[in-house]
C-alpha cells in the first residue's frame, strides 16, 4: 500500500487493528448487554461497533499526547475505509491484522448472540418480552437470513462454551436471577440435542420460530433429495447451497467431536430407537457405537466447580502473559542502544516472515496449526516487535528516551 494515500500513520492503524481484537476477544456479553432481556442483531453489532469506536479513539489519544504532529478522529476513520477498500493494494501486515480484527468481531458477534438469546431462553414465560418471530403465514425463510443463521452458528463452533456445552451440558451462560430459570429438560439432553437448542436460539436471533424455520430449512434443502416435494426456490443458488453444505459438515464435526469427547454414553439403541440429528442433517439418524443409553447431566455443585476452574485457569493465563510481556520489556530495555538496535532488527524479521508464511496459507486447520506451533525463542521475537510498536505509539511515533548505560 501506498502510504501517501493514509492520513495517519501506519502504526496507528495497526495499533488499532490490534487492541480491537483484543478488546472484541475479551468481551464480556453480560457487562456489555446490561439488564436488557430483548436484542436485536443490529443491537449486537451497535455494541461491538462501539468498542471499536473506542478502541480508535483511544489509539488516537495516545498518538496524539506525545506527537507534534497530532491526527483527528476523523482522519484516523478515513485511513481505516482506504485500508479496508475493496482491491486496495494492503500491506502484509496490516491485512492480517484487519483479518484478525474481523474474525475476533465475528466471534464477538456469535456469543454476544448467544448469551442473549440463551438468557431470554431461560427466562420464565410470563417475563419474557414480547417479540415478533416470522412464522408460516409470514412467508419463506429468505436468503439472507439463511446465510445469517448459517455464519453465526459457525462462529458459534469456535466458542470454548458453546463446545464445552455440547460436550457436557454445561450451560454457556450462567443464567441466574429473578425470572430466570434452568429448564428442567437439560439434564436429559445429548450433544444432537444440545446443538439443536443452539440452532434454535440462532432461529429465534434471525427472526424465526425454530419449529417453522426447521420446517423450511427441510423444504428448502432436504424434501426434494429425500423425493417428496418439488425443488425450491433456491435449488439453483449454487452459493448458497455450497455454503449450507459447509455448514451441514461443520455441525456433524463439532457433535462427532462432543460425542467423542464427552464422558457420557450418548446412545439411545437400548430404548429402541435412534437420535434424529434434526440440527444437523435433518434427513440422516445418528447412532453411538457404544450401544448403552446412561446419560449423565452434571449437578449443580459440579457445574460451579468447572467454572470456578474455568475462571482460576483464565486468571492463571491472564498473569502468566502479562509476566512474560514484563519480562521481555525489561530485557529490552535493559540492553545498550546496538544490541537493543539489532535485537529489535530481528524482531521485525521475525514478524515479517511470520506473516509471510501465515497469508501463504489458507484460512483454518493448516493456519492454526502453523500459528499455534511457534517455538519459544520465536514468540519472544513476535512480543519484542509487539511491544516495541505500542510504545512507538503510545509514545506517538517516536522511540522512548532511555538513560545511557555506563
Amino acid at each position: 500500500m501506498d502510504e501517501n494515500k493514509l492520513s495517519v500513520p501506519r502504526e496507528v492503524i495497526s495499533s488499532f487493528f490490534n487492541k480491537s481484537t483484543s478488546e472484541l476477544m475479551g468481551m464480556k456479553p453480560e457487562l456489555v448487554h446490561g439488564d436488557s432481556k430483548l436484542l436485536s442483531l443490529g443491537d449486537h453489532r451497535q455494541s461491538l461497533l462501539q468498542i471499536q469506536i473506542e478502541q480508535l479513539k483511544r489509539v488516537v489519544e495516545e498518538y496524539n499526547i506525545n506527537s507534534s504532529n497530532p491526527i483527528t478522529l476523523e482522519e484516523a476513520q478515513t485511513s481505516l475505509k482506504i485500508v479496508g477498500l475493496p482491491g486496495e493494494e494492503t500491506d502484509e501486515e496490516l491485512k492480517l491484522a484487519m483479518e484478525s480484527m474481523n474474525q475476533a468481531a465475528r466471534l464477538a458477534f456469535a456469543k454476544s448472540v448467544v448469551h442473549a438469546e440463551w438468557i431470554y431462553d431461560c427466562l420464565e414465560e410470563e417475563k419474557r418480552p414480547i417479540r415478533v418471530l416470522k412464522k408460516e403465514k409470514d412467508g419463506r425463510f429468505q436468503r439472507d437470513d439463511i446465510m445469517e443463521f448459517c455464519a453465526l452458528c459457525l462462529a458459534a463452533m469456535h466458542l470454548t462454551e458453546v463446545l464445552n456445552y455440547l460436550q457436557t451440558g454445561f450451560p454457556p451462560v450462567r443464567a441466574s436471577g429473578e425470572g430466570l430459570s434452568l429448564d428442567p429438560a437439560e439434564k436429559g439432553r445429548i450433544p444432537p440435542e444440545r446443538m439443536e437448542r443452539i440452532h434454535n436460539l440462532i432461529f429465534r436471533a434471525v427472526g424465526y420460530e425454530p419449529k417453522y424455520a426447521t420446517e423450511e430449512i427441510k423444504r428448502i434443502f432436504f424434501d426434494f433429495q429425500m423425493g417428496s416435494g418439488a425443488p425450491s426456490e433456491h435449488a439453483g443458488d449454487t452459493e448458497l447451497n455450497e455454503r449450507f453444505a459447509f455448514f451441514v459438515a461443520k455441525m456433524g464435526e463439532a457433535v462427532t467431536n462432543a460425542n467423542l469427547g464427552g464422558t457420557s454414553h450418548l446412545s439411545d439403541v437400548d430404548s429402541g430407537g435412534v437420535t434424529r440429528v434434526v440440527s444437523v442433517s435433518y434427513s440422516e439418524k445418528f447412532v453411538d457405537g457404544d450401544g448403552t443409553n446412561a446419560v449423565g447431566a452434571p449437578s449443580e455443585s459440579i457445574m460451579q466447580e468447572q467454572e470456578d476452574v474455568r475462571q482460576q485457569e483464565q486468571i492463571a493465563q491472564a498473569k502468566q502473559a502479562a509476566d512474560l510481556q514484563q519480562s521481555i520489556l525489561h530485557d529490552l530495555l535493559s540492553l545498550d542502544d546496538a544490541e537493543r538496535e539489532e535485537a529489535l532488527i530481528q524482531a521485525k524479521e521475525a514478524h515479517e516472515n511470520f506473516i509471510k508464511r501465515a497469508l501463504e496459507l489458507e484460512p483454518g486447520p493448516e493456519r492454526i496449526e502453523f500459528m499455534t506451533s511457534i517455538d519459544e525463542a520465536t514468540q519472544r521475537k513476535l512480543l519484542q516487535y509487539k511491544l516495541w510498536e505500542n510504545i512507538l505509539v503510545q509514545n506517538g511515533g517516536a522511540p522512548p528516551t532511555l538513560q545511557k548505560h555506563n
